[in-house]
């Protein structure tokens, strides 16, 4: 139970801070059919600590929700995307389409693709799902079609830098 409070903990952080939820409204629906509603323009700040969802509200306001009476959390007009920060095109790695379904391209063409440099998948928890070493540059093409849907990164390494990417599998 607590390893499922910890990665539910985890996929909220993640949705929140990651991924760019943009969402209006959310509602905490606990297990005993109580809900309650907060818009998210006037929510300081959610967080956890010692088995609770607490939200501050603008007002400060505190809420607390013990983890196990929590059935869901519901987001309403909620758009999920990918964005990563704007960087110098001679630093950025670039991976497409995001998001994928069964290849993903990894563009390499800005990158010093020198031998030793490798492209790995890893999962949320950082394990290398699958490796790949490259020696060119241009568009190297990773088979992802035997991945779950979810968030993956994808890491470049080489010599003399790393680089690492967000994407989402369909």
């Amino acid at each position: 139970m607590k390893n499922k409070k910890l990665k539910f903990s985890v996929i909220l952080l993640l949705l929140f801070f990651v991924t760019g939820v943009k969402a209006q409204s959310i509602y905490v629906n606990e297990s005993n059919g109580t809900q309650s509603g907060y818009a998210l323009k006037n929510i300081k700040s959610m967080h956890f600590t010692s088995g609770n969802l607490n939200i501050v509200t603008i007002e400060n306001n505190t809420n607390s929700f013990a983890l196990n009476t929590l059935d869901n959390l519901t987001f309403t007009e909620t758009t999920i995307s990918v964005e990563e920060p704007q960087q110098a095109q001679s630093q950025s790695l670039n991976v497409y389409p995001n998001p994928a379904n069964d290849l993903l391209n990894i563009d390499l063409t800005v990158l010093d693709a020198v031998k030793g440099s490798y492209i790995d998948i890893l999962n949320m928890e950082g394990q290398v799902i699958t490796s790949k070493k490259v020696n060119h540059k241009g568009i190297a093409t990773l088979n992802i079609a035997n991945l779950p849907s979810g968030i993956y990164f994808c890491r470049y390494g080489n010599l003399k830098e790393t680089k690492t990417v967000k994407f989402i599998k369909k």
